[in-house]
């Protein structure tokens, strides 16, 4: 596309990528300003301690991919409170404390995936995270600390699926399923659970240690929630004790005296003949 205008999502996007042979770069860096980076792909080539961004403001639908960053930060980060809209980060390889993806502020709609990262670490960690989604990671979790969590999915990663660590945290409508170690973890923090799903996580569902956790409206499956995690598909199966339990069971089923109908999880169903249609999904948080 020749002409992109701000906030669309254009059919293509420019790379940019390092060149062999270059070490220790960032392909995008300001931290003094506070700027916004939209629709590009960052390509760090698998270079030596390489990484997409490391910036103040604003990350708008960026893919990021084949990071090699072995410090503190992310490959994707900002250095003030800034936002993530859209992200995509994957088939990178971490050492040290590093996330893939690390927003002091806030991310929304932003998945990762495929990525590989220490074991005490985790692939996507943000001030809150709203309808993202952290799957396939090796050697990590999915979510590290968040103050909330809200409508977000962690699948197939190697260690927990969130990892509230010591500071707390609300997740509310979330869901945590076949990851490597406990669906929720918290250390000795006082974390809540409301109305999130968990099922076939390998250790348990989640943790009490010194702090308390408040799981309220806790569900749990009985089979896969998912349509076919396996291929990347989460849309919601219509599986009676599966994908059936969270369909239009998101909380709360009010807002303002209105009833509402929000899928938990951030792939919304769209039910036959709803919107013209004869069926499909859309995504919605709210």
């Amino acid at each position: 596309d020749t002409v992109r205008n701000l906030y669309q999502l254009p059919s293509n996007r420019p790379t940019f990528k390092l060149n062999a042979g270059v070490s220790t770069a960032v392909l995008f860096t300001g931290t003094a300003a506070n700027y916004a980076l939209q629709s590009v792909i960052l390509d760090c080539n698998n270079q030596t301690a390489s990484r997409a961004g490391f910036m103040s403001g604003e990350y708008f639908n960026v893919k990021a991919m084949n990071g090699r960053w072995n410090a503190s930060g992310g490959v994707i980060q900002d250095n003030v409170a800034g936002r993530a809209i859209l992200v995509e980060v994957s088939n990178c390889t971490l050492t040290s404390t590093a996330s893939v993806l690390r927003m002091v502020g806030s991310a929304y709609f932003c998945w990762t995936r495929d990525n590989t990262i220490a074991t005490s670490n985790h692939a996507l960690v943000a001030l809150n995270a709203i309808g993202c989604l952290s799957y396939n990671n090796l050697g990590g979790g999915g979510f590290g600390s968040s103050a909330v969590a809200l409508n977000c999915v962690s699948y197939g990663n190697a260690q927990h699926g969130f990892f509230p660590q010591n500071s707390g945290g609300t997740y509310m409508n979330c869901i945590a399923e076949s990851n490597g170690t406990m669906g929720w973890f918290g250390g000795t923090s006082r974390y809540t659970l409301i109305n999130s799903a968990s099922y076939l996580n390998t250790t348990s569902r989640s943790s009490v240690t010194t702090g308390a956790v408040f799981d309220i409206g806790a569900i749990l499956g009985t089979g896969s929630f998912f349509t076919n995690a396996a291929a990347q598909d989460f849309t919601l199966n219509a599986t009676a004790g599966a994908g059936a339990l969270l369909r239009a069971t998101g909380f709360p089923a009010t807002l303002a005296g209105l009833a509402k109908y929000t899928d938990i999880g951030p792939i919304q169903h769209l039910d036959a003949g709803g919107g013209g249609s004869t069926g499909g999904q859309r995504v919605y948080v709210g």
